[in-house]
């Protein structure tokens, strides 16, 4: 999903974050492309991000939006 967020209310966002909070239990695989990392931090497994045209993996350990937010600040 490339940027399912970007032009939705928060409501509809909402039942996206349900449905692909499903979709993960059930044991499937999702790629979404989003600029908010608090639904990132939120879903994901494991979170690539793009900088400097390098790719850079970190597993999802992260308890809030602004502990991911910290130390994407301190990789780059």
């Amino acid at each position: 999903m490339d940027q399912p967020f970007a032009t939705i209310d928060f409501i509809t966002a909402e039942v996206i974050i349900d449905v692909l909070k499903e979709v993960k239990i059930a044991g499937k695989t999702v790629v979404v492309s989003t600029h908010q990392l608090n639904i990132a931090q939120e879903l994901a497994d494991e979170i690539l991000f793009l900088n400097n045209g390098q790719i850079h993996q970190i597993d999802n350990q992260f308890s809030t939006p602004n502990e991911l937010k910290n130390y994407i600040r301190a990789y780059i």
